[in-house]
Parts: C-alpha cells; sequence; structure tokens
C-alpha cells in the first residue's frame, strides 16, 4: 500500500465508494422485497421500525459451511441504518453525474438516498435531494416524440441518471429490474420497470423490435418527481 501513487489511491478509494454503492442496490431490493413497509407511526407494535424484522446484516465476506455463524435477521430499523451508513461511505464518490451514465455517479447515490429516506416517510429530505436533482437541469425530462422514441426503443434519455450495461452473455441479475434486448430481435419481457426518485412505476408494452440499440440489460435511474406529491407517492409492483 505503501508503494501506490495518490492517483492510484483516489482510484482504489472510488472503486471501495462504488462497492458500498453496489451493496446499497443490493441491500434496498431485498428489504423493499422480503420485510415489511417501513412505518415509524404503525398502530400494531410488531411493525414499528425498531421490532419489525429486518435483513441479516453483513459486512465482511466470510463463506462457511456453518450456519451458526452466519447473523439471524437484525431489525427494519437497523436494516434502514445499515443503507444509510452505506450511503454515506457511497457519497466518497467523486464522478460527476451524467445523463445515461454506466458507472455510479454521486448524482445516482443522491437519488438513491432520495428514494430510501422516502420509504423512511422522511418526505422534506427526500424531496429536498430530489428537487436539487431536477434544479441542476442534468436529466431534463423528455419532451417531444423523437425523445420519447429513444427512450422507449433504446433506453437513452436525458432523464436517465444510471444505467446497467451488459451483454447477453452476462449472467442473469437477481437485483432490481432488466430487460434483455437483441439487435434485430423483440425483446424477451414486455414489462418495462421505469425506477424514479419518486418510487417505482411500472409501465406495460408490447413486445418491440429494437431499433440499433447495444445488446444490454438496463435498470433505470430517472430524474422524474413530484416533490409536492412525495407525500402521497406510492410504489407500484
Amino acid at each position: 500500500a505503501g508503494n501506490l501513487s495518490q492517483k492510484d489511491k483516489e482510484t482504489l478509494d472510488l472503486y471501495i465508494a462504488e462497492a458500498y454503492m453496489t451493496r446499497v442496490m443490493a441491500y434496498w431490493d431485498l428489504v423493499t422485497k422480503y420485510c415489511v413497509a417501513y412505518n415509524p407511526e404503525a398502530t400494531d407494535s410488531k411493525y414499528l421500525p425498531e421490532n419489525a424484522y429486518g435483513l441479516p446484516l453483513v459486512d465482511e465476506y466470510a463463506p462457511t459451511a456453518d450456519r451458526s455463524k452466519y447473523p439471524g435477521r437484525s431489525s427494519l430499523e437497523e436494516t434502514y441504518q445499515f443503507i444509510l451508513k452505506d450511503l454515506d461511505k457511497a457519497s466518497a464518490i467523486t464522478t460527476e453525474g451524467k445523463a445515461n451514465s454506466k458507472y455510479w455517479t454521486i448524482d445516482a447515490v443522491n437519488a438513491m438516498r432520495a428514494r430510501v429516506l422516502l420509504n423512511m416517510k422522511n418526505y422534506e429530505e427526500a424531496g429536498t435531494i430530489a428537487q436539487n436533482l431536477i434544479n441542476s437541469g442534468t436529466y431534463s425530462l423528455v419532451k417531444n416524440e423523437a425523445e420519447m422514441n429513444a427512450m422507449w426503443f433504446s433506453d437513452t434519455s436525458n432523464e436517465n441518471i444510471f444505467v446497467v450495461a451488459a451483454t447477453l452473455l452476462d449472467p442473469p441479475t437477481s437485483t432490481g429490474s432488466y430487460f434483455i434486448y437483441d439487435n434485430n430481435a423483440k425483446r424477451t419481457e414486455d414489462t418495462a420497470m421505469i425506477t424514479t426518485v419518486a418510487g417505482m412505476k411500472t409501465f406495460k408494452r408490447l413486445s418491440m423490435a429494437t431499433t440499433g440499440c447495444d445488446k444490454q440489460i438496463s435498470q433505470i435511474l430517472t430524474a422524474e418527481a413530484d416533490p409536492q406529491g412525495l407525500a402521497d407517492c406510492q410504489t407500484h409492483r
């Protein structure tokens, strides 16, 4: 480590921050699928965040055949705090935000933080972060037919904060929403999940021939959000 140049150290720090952000996405996918909704005002005490089941929290890679070495489920509150702490560490990402980025950027970190806080019913802070992303002007909404076609046919849009790309030869992902494209073929799925900082919106669409798009698996984070309606936002699966 002593032989690393300053540039190498900065690159290593970036990779570590990106790893934390990747873990955020994994835990987020699990907590929203296998845990009850975060509700600090639940009338039944067993559903309060400090009492409800969360996820097993693992922050060190130590695989073993001894099941007793693995942790049990934490509380929901502990799980959310774990995710927020990882987001804090991921905030060391220095890559500037740009539309359609295939790399983690600081804007992607902030968009994810807004979504987590939204689920925690911290509407004020979530709205502030989302509004800052909107005000940056980097992620303008689709405004004409050409941009709409680009968004739906090739997943290219100024609304996209982050796009995960992979080839058809890559192993399938268990995290997030994805669809597989093949040039001159049809989509293998007819349901697209567009992810926004204000929640999830599912759009049913017919199989459409792709038009010159790369083979890719895309999970899209967009800047579309209505801060005034954050409190009424619902997550659709």
